[in-house]
C-alpha cells in the first residue's frame, strides 16, 4: 500500500500547528522568564 503524499503533508501541518500551539501556550502561562 502506497502512503498518499496528501496523508503525509497533512500529519506533518497537524504536528507543526500541535508544535506551534504549544510554543504559544507556553510563553503565555511563563512570560516572565
Amino acid at each position: 500500500m502506497d502512503v498518499p503524499s496528501t496523508l503525509v503533508i497533512g500529519v506533518g501541518a497537524v504536528g507543526a500547528l500541535c508544535t506551534l500551539a504549544m510554543v504559544v501556550v507556553l510563553a503565555r502561562r511563563a512570560p516572565q522568564r
